[in-house]
C-alpha cells in the first residue's frame, strides 16, 4: 500500500521518486545474483538493508518473490552493467 508523504506520530513519510532509479529483480538465479553483490545475508532480519552492493551503495528491499534494488541515478549504467555480467548460473 501506499503512503501520504507526511507525518504519522513518530515517523515521516517522504517521497523518494527523484532521489533513486529502482531496478526490480525476480527469477529463479535471483538470490545467487544477489550473493554475488554483497556478503550480506539479505535473508535475515529486515526486508530491506542499505548496502554496498557491488561497489555501489544502495538500498536493496525484498518485495515478494522478488527484489529492488534503489540506486542513485548517475550510478544506474555502473550496476546494470554489472548485473549484466552476473553468473546466472547459481
Amino acid at each position: 500500500a501506499e503512503a501520504e508523504p507526511g507525518w504519522y506520530g513518530g515517523y515521516a513519510v517522504s517521497a523518494a521518486s527523484d532521489l533513486y532509479q529502482v531496478l526490480h529483480l525476480e527469477g529463479p538465479a535471483v538470490r545467487h545474483v544477489l550473493a554475488q553483490g554483497t556478503a550480506v545475508d539479505l535473508e535475515a532480519g529486515s526486508r530491506s538493508a542499505m548496502l554496498c552492493f557491488s561497489g555501489e551503495f544502495v538500498l536493496v528491499l525484498r518485495m515478494g518473490a522478488g527484489w529492488q534494488i534503489w540506486v542513485e541515478p548517475h550510478r544506474t549504467a555502473a550496476l546494470c552493467t554489472w548485473l549484466r555480467g552476473a553468473d546466472l548460473n547459481g
